[in-house]
């Protein structure tokens, strides 16, 4: 069996190895992109909470694991008021956020894990300016911007009916 990986052979089996490497690429990318087309056509792939602001109740759709953090509100052309999104991280710490291929204005409110908000900012549409929390949090909820303001939340604010 040495002689198989060795020598004259060696090109042959890594070539051979690399091309099952290459087949496998395009597949599993082409289900990435499945996913991401029945994303941006709004098809409802996040569950959905009613959370209590204030006097507000609001819908909020759930990004939950690595995926749905990661895609979050990306490609959306509008948001219905009174809903949003919210990320919900497996510990407390200090995730910064980016606006990339992301087309909405929106705030955002950090949110410690006693439901308490943490800070709120503003953020621009297609930005790469990150908006990091200025001590761990465990939840990150996304409205369309002004929308905090708009209904007089700030920070040290309790939100109701978190996970």
């Amino acid at each position: 069996m040495t002689h198989l990986i060795s020598g004259r052979l060696r090109p042959v089996f890594f070539a051979a190895a690399l091309g099952l490497t290459t087949l496998t690429g395009p597949i599993n990318s082409s289900a990435d992109v499945l996913s991401d087309q029945q994303q941006m056509r709004g098809d409802d792939t996040y569950a959905h909470i009613t959370l209590g602001l204030a006097a507000q109740s609001i819908t909020v759709e759930v990004a939950d694991n690595e995926r749905t953090r990661s895609r979050g509100l990306m490609y959306r052309k509008s948001m219905p008021a009174n809903h949003g999104m919210l990320f919900i991280f497996d510990y407390p710490h200090q995730p910064c956020f980016w606006m990339k291929n992301t087309y909405l204005p929106l705030s955002i409110a950090f949110i410690t894990s006693q439901g308490t908000i943490s800070s709120l900012h503003d953020m621009q549409p297609e930005s790469t300016d990150t908006h990091c929390p200025r001590e761990p949090i465990l939840y990150a909820l996304e409205m369309n911007q002004g929308w905090f303001k708009e209904h007089e939340l700030k920070p040290g604010d309790k939100i109701k009916g978190l996970p």
